[in-house]
């Protein structure tokens, strides 16, 4: 039996990459993949059906991150630099008033580091992921912790500035003690929500009271 013929190459089709072994031919082109497995001369044509048994493994073009992960790379790259920006600009108002800040403009600067900080963890976390294809157990874990903090002190923020806080009050004394146990219940539920998303666990009894605890 005589190997089959391939499909004839348009004029501008030119291969870019041959990969080869002693079982098949990958023969990349502009704008697909031809895979060529060669068939032994012995081969019977008339054996029939013809089966045939094999493993493909694939990496895409922009590394080893996921399709429906990859997008999130170049956000949190861009938003991390609008967050340095953020950072630098209000750092240097703060600077040039410094006899004139008040308490909650020294949070809100606590709380845009906090975002560099945060987006920060998260790049470099896709980014080893998507140069070796693991996804680091620690790095997953720091970057969790660091989002849940953000987003405890941000929740923070807006009850200080809803309780009046450099507006009405120059201190909330009174209620400090409600809201440190707000903001460590809060980040609490926050990290055991984020841990659960993201290795979910085969419980459903513990799903459902996440559903509940976190839906309100």
């Amino acid at each position: 039996m005589h190997p089959p013929s391939h499909r004839q190459r348009s004029g501008n089709e030119h291969p870019s990459v041959l990969h080869s072994s002693n079982q098949w031919h990958l023969l990349r082109r502009h704008s697909h993949v031809v895979l060529i497995l060669p068939l032994h001369r012995s081969c019977d044509y008339h054996m029939s059906p013809l089966h045939m048994d094999g493993a493909m493994i694939v990496e895409n073009p922009y590394g080893n991150l996921p399709a429906s992960q990859y997008g999130s790379l170049p956000f949190y790259t861009f938003m991390c630099f609008l967050y340095v920006i953020s950072v630098v600009v209000w750092g240097m108002l703060c600077i040039s008033y410094s006899k004139e800040v008040m308490s909650v403009q020294i949070i809100i600067l606590i709380v845009i580091v906090s975002f560099v900080i945060d987006y920060s963890m998260k790049v470099l976390s896709l980014t080893v992921f998507n140069n070796t294809g693991n996804n680091s157990f620690i790095l997953s874990l720091l970057s969790i912790a660091v989002d849940c903090t953000t987003r405890t002190l941000t929740r923070v923020l807006m009850l200080l500035v809803c309780m009046g806080l450099g507006v009405c009050h120059a201190t909330v004394n009174g209620s400090m003690c409600s809201l440190v146990t707000f903001s460590v219940v809060y980040y609490l539920v926050s990290l055991w929500d984020a841990y659960s998303a993201m290795y979910p666990s085969d419980n459903n009894v513990a799903e459902y009271v996440r559903l509940f605890v976190t839906s309100g």
